[in-house]
């Protein structure tokens, strides 16, 4: 879940990876050593839906392994855009986010881009963003 919504990385993502792997290997090594079971359970009739699923699932992964998110590409299209044009989907003026920003002490200007902003303040994108989200949900 962590992973899932972006609430964590470093250590949680690459802590997952290798377990994946390791999970991988696993899972490899106890088809090969019970192949001939394999073999004889999805060699019946009954089983072939389930054989045609696996196959379907394993090669639609696989056309699909390069596809970005849409919510990975929405983004990166907002921390790409200026601050004047993204203030409004977080429910503020352009220059409440600039005041806001400012108070948290960052070095802001409306042209910048919200990964700009990060960059020059020496500070995470998300940070920048969450400054922003804070003063959406204390409108509500």
């Amino acid at each position: 879940m962590l992973l899932f919504f972006e609430l964590s990385t470093g250590s949680v993502r690459a802590t997952h990876e290798w377990m994946s792997m390791g999970l991988m290997v696993a899972v490899g090594c106890h088809a090969y050593t019970h192949k001939k079971v394999f073999v004889k359970y999805f060699s019946q009739k009954l089983r072939m839906p389930m054989l045609v699923g696996l196959v379907a699932g394993v090669g639609l992964f696989a056309l699909s392994y390069n596809d970005n998110y849409a919510a990975g590409e929405m983004f990166d299209a907002a921390v790409d855009a200026k601050l004047v044009s993204v203030a409004g989907v977080f429910g503020v003026t352009e220059q409440d986010a600039q005041t806001a920003l400012e108070a948290t002490g960052l070095t802001v200007n409306t042209d910048q881009t919200l990964s700009d902003i990060a960059e020059y303040n020496n500070a995470d994108v998300y940070d920048v963003i969450d400054v922003l989200v804070a003063m959406k949900q204390s409108s509500h």
